[in-house]
Parts: C-alpha cells; structure tokens; sequence
C-alpha cells in the first residue's frame, strides 16, 4: 500500500527525526517538493507498507498538521519519488564503475 504525506517546513525537522528514529522499520522517502517540480514550500512523506504501521506513522504525526495527498495528486507524487529514487540509484552504481573513480592510479 502506497500512502503520500504534505507538512509544511516549519514542522520539517521534529517529523523527519520522528520518521527515521521511530519508525526506522517502515519503508518510507522523504523528498523535498521543490526537488519533485513542486511549488509547494514543505515536505512529501511517501510510505510504502502494510496498513497498519501506516495508520499508526499517520496517527503519530496528525498532530504536527501533516495532511494526506490523495487523488490524482498522488498518483504525480508517487510517480516523481519512484522514478527519483531509480535515477539515484543508478547513478550511484554507475559512478562505482566509472573509470577514474575507483581505479584511479595516483
């Protein structure tokens, strides 16, 4: 299940630290909007779990005004964090092999 979180900058840092020490186990992105094309000035929270721990990160965080992307709005947001996460990824094997990187003589 796919579920795609909107919360403001101001709340940015107290939910990443919540995101990535409680509920580390959850497979979860955090993007930036503007690196996603977006004009929103906040965070994209995209979760990809069970139903479960997935109401539970949305029951901890209602508090702090994250707000749930629904729609055709989230279908963008899906898209734009998998195929981001796919370029970082590949870049990061192709500079494993890229010449002059590892195999650099001195």
């Amino acid at each position: 299940m796919e579920s795609v979180y909107f919360y403001e900058d101001d709340v940015g840092k107290e939910i990443n630290g919540i995101v990535q020490r409680d509920f580390k186990k959850i497979p979860s992105v955090i993007k930036e909007c503007e690196l996603l094309g977006y004009e929103h000035s906040g965070y994209f929270l995209y979760v990809r779990s069970r139903s479960e721990p997935t109401d539970r990160m949305e029951a901890r965080l209602k508090s702090f005004g994250i707000r749930k992307v629904l729609g055709e709005e989230k279908k963008a947001v899906c898209r734009a964090v998998i195929a981001d996460e796919i370029e970082l990824g590949s870049l990061g094997f192709r500079t494993m092999f890229k010449k002059g990187r590892l195999g650099e003589e001195l």
